[in-house]
């Protein structure tokens, strides 16, 4: 069976009509990644596909300007921080169902209407979805690793178990042919004093290639 045709279309006026209709085609999916969100104008249609039993992800700036955001038990909502000081999240993309994709410089807010800008409606480029779902997701690790407990290093001192801070590293040893089975190792490095604990060892198949460092299409149409 062949791969779906690729479509692309461009819009410049209407365009949170265009967002609109292609947020009702959703079956499975919604991800949201956008630095403001009008959710006076969104709210309805993103609600009626979460009672659909659509997975909805939200992701925004975290400012005054979306405090107004209230979404119902069905819709996860992720307010991202900028890396320091007053830098923004300023991503404007929506992938749906994980073969379409939204991007512009079109901003979900209440004033982008008064303003000249313009979206992509991108369908079935797997590699393109592949890459922004990467995006998303690194960014929701974001997200979450502001709120991790933080590690101890725990090792033995001349003062009882070292106190500071320490994180885990994972190593990739080459995989092997033609199983594809990767050796992976976690170590434990305390960041003040570098004290070093292998904690773990695995074998683990196909990892490479489930974590997308080895491109390819992650849809077979056969």
């Amino acid at each position: 069976m062949e791969a779906p045709p690729q479509k692309t279309h461009a819009h410049f006026e209407r365009i949170d009509e265009h967002i609109r209709t292609e947020l009702l085609k959703a079956r499975e999916s919604i991800r949201v990644c956008v630095a403001w969100i009008n959710w006076d104008k969104y709210s309805t249609v993103l609600l009626q596909l979460a009672e659909r039993g659509v997975k909805i992800e939200l992701m925004y700036n975290k400012d005054n300007s979306n405090g107004q955001i209230l979404p119902g038990p069905a819709i996860d909502v992720f307010p991202i921080s900028g890396i320091g000081g007053s830098a923004l999240m300023h991503n404007k993309f929506c992938i749906i169902d994980e073969k379409v994709v939204i991007t512009g410089s079109y901003n979900w807010s209440k004033g982008a209407v008064m303003h000249f800008e313009n979206i992509v409606v991108i369908e079935n480029d797997f590699r393109l979805v592949k890459a922004y779902l990467h995006t998303f997701e690194d960014l929701k690790h974001h997200y979450f690793y502001k709120r991790l407990t933080y590690i101890k290093c725990g090792c033995p001192g001349f003062r009882g178990s070292c106190r500071a801070r320490a994180v885990h590293i994972v190593v990739l040893e080459p995989e092997s042919e033609p199983d594809e089975v990767s050796e992976v190792h976690l170590y434990q490095i305390c960041m003040r004093h570098l004290h070093v604990a292998h904690l773990d060892k695995r074998h683990v198949s196909h990892l490479l290639r489930n974590i997308g460092l080895i491109d390819e299409d992650h849809y077979c149409w056969c």
